[in-house]
């Protein structure tokens, strides 16, 4: 108990020294849709504090020396209209980034309007004179419905609207969020924590099924009602920062979350309000990395496999290439270590021949000298410049995919519901699995599944409804391992069918064509093979 009662007493100097001070600041970018820094734009701030600010030619803003308090930034310019027009800080208690998109027209209408379902877990804090105080506050971290808002309104101005959130309801929770063991914290405990990770349960995971179920969020899903779980807890909390439950879930950087009730894809947000916006934009940059890889079937640096590779491309991680796309949450087209968000030194790239997707040039005759001024040398400003290049546009591609990858991100039943399901005995990494089903083979460990250095085992494709099959044609890994023998099993239970050795490039295909017979599943069992890991790079069934 005396280490609580120093914590409580350190915390509250440092609150009454913040709050004194007047040391917060709000700054921001303002910029075109397309991400050109806008000038002589009037920025006021009024609440708290009644200040103006008027853009330079890097459409930078910053008001610094702000005690805590409410505040209202507002941005104008004749000609100009901003997506969104202002900005609410109704609680600032840490420095925020607030930036602008302006054009003459505005924000456009929604192309989507997803709905969330937010869940805040911000227990009470019992503090010396016996008042209570929820946690966020008595942290000094930000006011998780503030980030609610501020989340929203950033994903509607990074789009220019195409993308705006609306929300179902939001629960908050005066407790700490329970752990998938049966572990809670108390308020002592998870002070001791706070103040020495040894003393941190492990292991961490929440109970998110529990969540689920309590807060009736797959019934709301399966309703119809919402689309989106986003929840809100503390460091140590145990939280994913994103992942997806339901049928035919994916890795969505994290494993997929089996056991729920919900039988469509419910995207699961895990947010932590010690951080802030940054944080939060950081981790629906990882669902689109996850996104995009399961739409391509992989993704990978120092390559150019599929479209996906080319946009997320980055100079120093792709040693085989000189010059770098749009860059991925980690690194940007300039940097040269994991978060290098303001690394000056330039680079060549291709990232805004994306705004000409599909139709994109040889990398050679669009590359341009680009450095971290291109997004404002710093992390959220990097954040819009990725999202901002991310194709937008109607219809399907040459590659088979649809040109707004949008759509992936935010209408994933429309997308991955009924899609084909692939399903293995092992696998040597996660995710190889799926590649049986990404309309790709004969290249070595790129899009290809193995066992787990097994020599048997099997990989089954299950289709969202009954399918009438009449062929099913195998092709064999590329790595040298070879199949030598095997057979089919069908969910009908008719008779196996046996093949021989596959073609051992992975070139060909044998081709099993037989009867046609209704099928839930097809499964393809390898009972012979030669080399460390045998496998499949694909299987077409007709």
């Amino acid at each position: 108990m005396k280490t609580y009662a120093i914590i409580l007493g350190l915390l509250a100097m440092a609150d009454a020294a913040s709050a004194a001070t007047g040391t917060l600041v709000i700054s921001g970018r303002v910029t075109s849709p397309t991400g050109t820094p806008l000038s002589g734009v009037k920025l006021t701030l009024s609440g708290s504090a009644a200040k103006s600010y008027t853009t330079g030619t890097n459409g930078a803003y910053g008001f610094t020396g702000l005690a805590a308090g409410a505040y209202t930034i507002t941005p104008s310019k004749t000609g100009l209209l901003f997506c969104a027009p202002s900005a609410d800080l109704p609680k600032l208690r840490v420095n925020a980034v607030e930036d602008f998109s302006g054009s003459a027209g505005g924000c456009q209408a929604p192309t989507y309007s997803p709905k969330a379902t937010v869940v805040i877990y911000d227990p009470w804090i019992t503090k010396t004179d016996g008042s209570k105080v929820a946690l966020s506050a008595y942290m000094n971290w930000e006011d998780p419905a503030q980030l609610v808002n501020r989340y929203r309104r950033a994903i509607k101005s990074i789009t220019n609207g195409r993308v705006q959130y609306g929300l179902v309801k939001t629960d908050i929770v005066r407790d700490f969020h329970k752990k998938a063991d049966g572990f809670k914290y108390t308020q002592a405990s998870y002070l001791a924590c706070m103040a020495d990770p040894n003393a941190c349960h492990f292991p961490d995971a929440a109970d998110i099924l529990g969540t689920l179920s309590s807060h009736n969020v797959c019934s709301d899903a399966n309703g119809g009602l919402t689309d989106e779980l986003w929840m809100f807890g503390g460091p140590y909390f145990g939280y994913y920062e994103s992942q997806l439950t339901g049928p035919n879930a994916f890795e969505y950087n994290s494993p997929p979350l089996s056991g729920s009730a919900c039988n469509k894809l419910l995207p699961i947000m895990g947010f932590n309000y010690e951080r802030s916006l940054a944080e939060m934009i950081h981790d629906n940059m990882h669902r689109t990395e996850a996104t995009m890889s399961r739409v391509y079937g992989s993704w990978a640096e120092n390559r150019t496999a599929n479209n996906f590779d080319r946009f997320a491309l980055v100079a120093y991680q792709s040693p085989a290439f000189n010059y770098s796309g749009c860059g991925s949450a980690h690194f940007t087209p300039t940097s040269t270590s994991d978060y290098d968000y303001s690394n000056p030194n330039p680079v060549m790239s291709n990232c805004d021949d994306f705004f000409n997707y599909p139709n994109l040039k040889a990398p050679a005759t669009v590359l341009k000298t680009t450095s971290c001024q291109a997004w404002g040398c710093n992390e959220v400003a990097y954040y819009r410049y990725f999202f901002q290049h991310l194709p937008k546009v109607p219809g399907t591609g040459p590659d088979g995919k649809f040109n707004d990858w949008w759509r992936y991100l935010i209408k994933p039943n429309d997308i991955f519901l009924t899609e084909w399901n692939a399903t293995c005995s092992s696998e040597l990494e996660a995710g190889w699995c799926r590649k049986v089903l990404d309309n790709a083979h004969g290249s070595c460990n790129e899009n290809e599944w193995s066992t787990a250095s097994l020599p048997t085992g099997w990989a089954k494709v299950t289709f969202p409804a009954n399918k009438s099959v009449t062929s099913v044609t195998i092709f064999d890994r590329a790595c040298g391992e070879q199949v030598l023998a095997g057979h089919l099993e069908f969910s009908d239970g008719s008779a196996h069918i046996a093949f021989g050795a596959l073609e051992d490039s992975g070139t060909t295909g044998t081709k099993l064509a037989f009867t046609a017979k209704t099928l839930k599943w097809v499964k393809v069992v390898i009972d012979q093979s030669t080399g460390a890991n045998p496998g499949l790079s694909e299987i077409v069934v007709k």
